[in-house]
């Protein structure tokens, strides 16, 4: 299918649109894997799992 540009027209306008098309490929990916550590993290049971009493106590270091 042609508009009646010249060739060079008709790529900058590809270019031009793939940039974009790049922009919500990305998004998507990223939201892909996203999802794909919740539902991992689901599967294992350590979602919405706080680190326990031993992580989060405070350990003094002696000097020396």
């Amino acid at each position: 299918m042609s508009f009646g540009l010249p060739g060079q027209a008709g790529v900058a306008m590809l270019l031009a649109v793939d940039e974009v098309m790049d922009m919500a490929r990305t998004t998507i990916n990223v939201m892909g894997n996203a999802l794909a550590w919740i539902v991992i993290a689901k599967w294992e049971g350590v979602l919405g799992t706080g680190p326990s009493k031993e992580d989060r106590a405070i350990v003094p270091v002696e000097p020396g």
